[in-house]
Parts: structure tokens; C-alpha cells; sequence
């Protein structure tokens, strides 16, 4: 595979999603917005279907118990609300942390 398909030092492969998400869906707006914003025609625009990846269904993981004590055990005092907030909505960390008043 070309160099340019992996994370640059890992090695890894780029995730379908991220190709999905950052390259396809954007050069489909930028598509979308020179045609109807700026006015300009395509005489051959891509079918942008059979450029979107397809990419694997997500995978639920739950915490066992025995996680959950070890995790509870080893974390510090002051994330503890933290922890048991994204517990309790099943949300990633992330998403946590991107809250907003509307949610």
C-alpha cells in the first residue's frame, strides 16, 4: 500500500471513517458549495459513492465488574465524578467533554 494510506510514524492504517469524514465528505461540500455558491460546473464530478469506504459496524464494550473495581481502585479521588457521570450516560470521554448546556 502506498505511504501515504498510514498514520505518519506509526505505520498504522489510516481508519475508513477518518477517510470518509475528512477527505470524501469534505471534498464533496467543496464540490457542493463551487456549484452552488460560486457557480461553477463540473463536466465529469466524481461519483462520490464509490469513494466513501465502508467501514466496520462499532463494537460495544462494556466494562466487567472485576474492571470496574480495578478501575475504581487505581483512580484518583478527584475523577471519581467524572467516571461515574460517563458511566451512568454510556458516552465516550470525549463526548463528554464536549458537552453542551442544549444536550
Amino acid at each position: 500500500m502506498a505511504s501515504c494510506h498510514k498514520v505518519p510514524n506509526t505505520g498504522r492504517l489510516i481508519a475508513a471513517g477518518t477517510v470518509n469524514c475528512s477527505t470524501v465528505k469534505l471534498l464533496r461540500r467543496l464540490f457542493s458549495r463551487a456549484k452552488e455558491v460560486w457557480g461553477i460546473r463540473f463536466d465529469r464530478e466524481p461519483v462520490w459513492r464509490k469513494h466513501v469506504l465502508k467501514e466496520p459496524s462499532e463494537r460495544v464494550r462494556e466494562l466487567h465488574e472485576d474492571e470496574a473495581e480495578r478501575l475504581d481502585a487505581a483512580m484518583r479521588d478527584d475523577y471519581a465524578p467524572l467516571f461515574d457521570f460517563v458511566r451512568a450516560n454510556g458516552q465516550r470521554k470525549t463526548e463528554c467533554f464536549t458537552l453542551r448546556w442544549s444536550r
